[in-house]
């Protein structure tokens, strides 16, 4: 009886482990996912924060007519000038473009994940309109 007992009591050693790695597993998963998407909407709004600064930035040039009191109106090759410029400060890749009183600036950013595969970039765009106040 005694080899009997012996056997039943060392019938569950290691199943623990099993249910441990069955539980951290996912849970590790998980964490990664959550970790890699706040990478990603980080490199969102880093990607507007940007965008909205080099629109401001392309919007304060203005024409000599809307300094002297007339309607405002962009410089169209300062106000594109000044964005690209404040884009390549940041050192991230967009357009702008000029449309009247308005300036519209896209940028694209990277972002790289840290715990699951893949990758990619965000868009954000930003618009600027001047008017007279």
């Amino acid at each position: 009886m005694t080899l009997i007992m012996r056997l039943l009591r060392h019938r569950d050693r290691g199943s623990s482990g099993l249910v441990i790695a069955a539980v951290i597993l996912p849970l590790l998963l998980a964490g990664g996912l959550v970790w890699d998407a706040s990478i990603k909407l980080s490199a969102g709004r880093t990607a507007q924060t940007i965008a909205q600064e080099a629109a401001r930035v392309g919007g304060q040039r203005l024409t000599p007519n809307a300094i002297q009191g007339s309607a405002p109106d962009v410089d169209a090759g300062a106000a594109v000038a000044a964005a690209q410029s404040y884009l390549a400060a940041a050192g991230v890749s967009g357009s702008a473009a000029v449309d009247g009183a308005s300036i519209t600036v896209t940028v694209t950013k990277s972002w790289q994940p840290q715990f699951l595969p893949g990758g990619g970039s965000v868009t954000a765009t930003a618009t600027v309109r001047t008017d007279r106040g």
